[in-house]
């Protein structure tokens, strides 16, 4: 299954980088079904572009234009992501917005995004960002995200990569989505699509997300795309939609995300 629509607005606010454990984000995003497509985002305090070199990547002549390995709790690596906490609704479907203390939302078990210092594999150097969630209906997602403080140029860049895997339960149904946006109207754009079975299957083991900001192209047809001009990095997590069949996810699964670099 793929997204078949995915809405993104603009929504305007600062927020200021947290320490480690739940995050949000004050960007703009919507819910999804079955194709890529989408667009759109919101201002905010976010990290720079990360520096060092990233651990379990593929190797490369190279020196990547940005890197966040979340080896480090530092506002350069791994502090700048949250939650994208965007309202898209009462009850919302963008689990992140539960995080809002004043926006009168409440959820029985709202997710949590939190840095670790290892990332299951036994190494305490080795760090990663936790995602749990609950999911308890269709279209419901959460979207990790980071606002960057300064735009960089990808426009040379033929691939963006990012590693994702499933740490516990049971991912029936939706799929994972690495996406980036540019210029300050956040106009977004899609990469790989990883359904919840393939990550479920493969219980622990990472999965690349891959983009490509050469030749990638916005959701939105005509839309501001500015590859030189990147602004925001993300990856949604859905629990898919009722044209997928069956039942939502049931019972907490915790994500890890790491090594983004392009």
């Amino acid at each position: 299954m793929n997204f078949s629509s995915i809405r993104w607005w603009f929504v305007g606010g600062v927020v200021a980088a947290g320490l480690a454990g739940v995050g949000s984000s004050n960007v703009g995003c919507g819910s999804s079904s079955s194709s890529p497509d989408g667009g759109g985002g919101s201002s905010g305090s976010g990290g720079g572009a990360g520096t060092s070199s990233a651990h379990g990547g593929s190797g490369g002549a190279a020196t990547p234009k940005v890197t966040y390995n979340f080896d480090t709790a530092t506002s350069a690596d791994s502090m700048g992501w949250k939650l994208n906490d965007y309202v898209d609704g009462n009850p919302a479907k963008n689990l992140g917005s539960y995080m809002i203390a004043d926006a009168g939302l409440t959820l029985a078990d709202p997710p949590t995004m939190a840095w670790a210092s290892d990332d299951s594999e036994m190494s305490t150097s080795s760090g990663s960002m936790k995602i749990s969630v609950t999911f308890t209906e269709f279209n419901q997602f959460v979207d990790p995200v980071i606002n960057l403080s300064s735009l960089i140029d990808l426009s040379s860049s033929s691939s963006l990569t990012m590693k994702i895997r499933l740490v516990s339960g049971n991912f029936s149904t939706g799929g994972v989505q690495f996406h980036f946006s540019t210029t300050s109207s956040y106009t977004y754009s899609a990469g790989t699509w990883i359904d919840g079975m393939t990550l479920t299957t493969g219980l622990g083991q990472w999965k690349i997300l891959n983009i490509s900001p050469n030749i990638a192209q916005p959701s939105t047809a005509g839309a501001a795309w500015d590859p030189t001009m990147v602004i925001q990095f993300g990856v949604q997590i859905t629990a898919g939609a009722p044209t997928d069949g069956g039942a939502p996810p049931s019972g907490r699964l915790v994500f890890e995300i790491d090594t983004l670099k392009g």
